[in-house]
């Protein structure tokens, strides 16, 4: 039984996961392979109370590179390293224009943050503190491919047991 858990929490680890978006979807196509989950679709906008669902976010990819093309943040490595509800953006810019949409923990100097920003469009990269202090004056290439749909919809289930 042990190995069997091991193998799902291996399938879910990497997906992407938030309010809303595909990751949510295939998170719950997973767990419905051990648990016989109802699933519904709640279209982005619906008010909940004091609460409106945003808008699906997807993502593609998203990196930062140094002048040399090496992928020093990466999306792909470790989901965090992305603010949640990023908007797309592909451009070169000086560490002085990159370091306000860098977030860290000075406190907390190895820990990648978790940050979203869900009813502001703004994007942003979140790294250890200690990786922030290594970078240097140079131009960086940062490069977002993702996705806001207000016709999405936030997906949720629900298991009696």
């Amino acid at each position: 039984m042990k190995k069997e858990i091991e193998k799902y929490f291996d399938r879910l680890w990497p997906i992407n996961r938030s309010l809303t978006g595909n990751g949510n979807r295939e998170t719950l196509r997973i767990l419905s392979e051990i648990v016989d989950l109802t699933i519904d679709e709640v279209p982005c906008g619906t008010s909940c109370f004091d609460w409106v669902i945003p808008p699906e976010w997807n993502v593609r990819e998203a990196w930062i590179k140094n002048e040399r093309g090496e992928k020093i943040v990466d999306f792909a490595n470790h989901n965090l390293h992305l603010m949640g509800y990023s908007t797309p953006i592909a451009k070169r810019m000086s560490l002085q224009e990159l370091r306000p949409n860098l977030y860290s923990l000075p406190d907390q100097p190895d820990l990648i943050p978790y940050l979203t920003s869900y009813y502001k469009e703004r994007w942003g990269f979140c790294v250890p503190h200690n990786q922030l202090a290594t970078l240097h004056d140079e131009i960086y290439e940062v490069f977002i491919d993702s996705e806001l749909n207000s016709i999405g919809s936030m997906t949720v289930a629900e298991a009696v047991l």
